[in-house]
């Protein structure tokens, strides 16, 4: 059964476009599909802003996080795979492992152990930027 790792884009965009008052049954299409999962770093990088979003994960994923810790030797992979690939610049994957509350290698990290798939509005994107036929 597949299984799904929303990216904060994903909620910070449906919540610009869709709505609670005016979608909620997208809103509860999140809240009950027990295939979407959500890190706890992604969660953590929107609560920051008391908002509408911020106000419905803390009622709806407060206590239901993928824990980020538990996915620390595939981070190390992660990390080793950007830095020894020669694919990046130092530029390009150290804004990444500078801030260990970045969440977006802790994303690739847990999608690693838990083969989820990652939903995310990320543009298609090589090392540094550079554009990729992905």
């Amino acid at each position: 059964m597949k299984q799904y790792l929303l990216d904060a884009n994903i909620l910070i965009n449906a919540n610009r476009y869709y709505r609670q008052k005016f979608f909620p049954v997208i809103w509860r299409f999140f809240k009950n599909n027990q295939k979407i999962h959500l890190l706890d770093k992604v969660y953590n990088e929107i609560i920051v802003i008391d908002d509408e979003l911020s106000c419905w994960l803390r009622k709806n994923y407060d206590e239901v996080q993928i824990n980020s810790s538990n996915s620390i030797a595939e981070y190390k992979k992660v990390v080793d795979y950007l830095v020894t690939s020669q694919l990046w610049s130092p530029a390009g994957y150290e804004s990444w492992i500078q801030n260990a509350n970045k969440a977006d290698p802790w994303i690739i990290s847990s999608a690693l152990k838990h083969d989820f798939i990652i939903v995310s509005e990320e543009r298609k994107t090589g090392p540094n930027g550079m554009q990729s036929s992905n």
